[in-house]
């Protein structure tokens, strides 16, 4: 408990560090920790499914972990945030079909192949959504980034907390959420991670409804925050389902108490999808 309380307020001290720096220095530094993160989760990604993925897939996984997200920084700073966004995952794209024509003429399966093509989008889909929110000038942008870590931590934390005490009042013996993909998961935590979810939505449009004139009424952040807590569990039962098919606990180690960094970004991959989508139609 000691281990993984440290590792989260350093976690929790770095990303705060990284939003001070985009609002007064750059917004580029921010797009540092977001290429970090899509450069290392993609290798710890990679690591784990090696065995499932073509040959030759660690190594091309590793590489497009490490420069699509270059590839959309240079060529947003040189164009704009959509002509980038369409080059990067057009390089994505072309990064995909080479691996087709690679298991083609190899007698790979097409099992391998998909899992390679997955580690190429995953977690780089979520990484991007970021990246764009990053460009987006306004409180827009800025506002859904802070949504994003604000909603995963918030979620994950009444989730675990309310999970962990539940589970001790009915002696072990709480309703299991998913346990074929992750055992320790209840119900009741779920539920909790929702109502986090929640509180996210509400405490994001109180703190900055005064700086920013937030136009959009207080409902609309509380159901933006429950529905992105709903998503972010699903980003966490994805990696446990993936941990579960190669037979790991943990992803990585680089986080005493939570393991690897994917172990505690999972569920940003996909919330940071959603609350993007739902920045542009708002």
């Amino acid at each position: 408990m000691l281990k993984r309380s440290i590792s989260g307020t350093v976690y929790v001290a770095v990303i705060v560090g990284f939003f001070l720096l985009k609002v007064y220095v750059n917004a580029v530094a921010f797009d540092a920790l977001l290429w970090f993160m899509c450069a290392f989760g993609t290798f710890e990604i990679a690591r784990a499914l090696k065995r499932k993925e073509l040959k030759c897939g660690f190594y091309v996984c590793l590489v497009s972990g490490t420069i699509l997200p270059v590839i959309y920084v240079l060529a947003e700073i040189f164009l704009n945030k959509w002509y980038a966004l369409y080059i990067v995952l057009g390089v994505a794209a072309l990064i995909a079909i080479a691996l087709f024509i690679t298991k083609l003429s190899t007698k790979e399966s097409y099992k391998s192949f998909g899992i390679t093509v997955l580690n190429i989008f995953y977690p780089f889909l979520g990484i991007l959504s970021m990246m764009v929110l990053n460009d987006v000038k306004g409180q827009a942008g800025f506002i859904g980034l802070v949504l994003i870590f604000v909603v995963s931590a918030l979620s994950d934390t009444l989730a675990y907390l309310t999970g962990m005490t539940y589970n001790k009042i009915k002696r072990g013996n709480a309703k299991r959420l998913c346990p074929s993909v992750s055992p320790n998961k209840t119900v009741a935590g779920a539920l909790g991670g929702f109502l986090g979810g929640a509180i996210a939505g509400l405490l994001v449009y109180f703190v900055f409804k005064p700086k920013f004139n937030v136009a959009a009424p207080l409902f609309v952040f509380i159901f933006v925050g429950l529905i992105a807590s709903i998503v972010n569990l699903f980003g966490d039962l994805f990696e446990s389902y993936i941990k579960r098919s190669v037979g790991i606990k943990d992803i990585g180690k680089i986080m005493p108490g939570h393991g690897g960094l994917m172990d505690r970004i999972d569920g940003i991959t996909f919330t940071s999808v959603y609350v993007l989508a739902m920045m542009y139609f708002m």
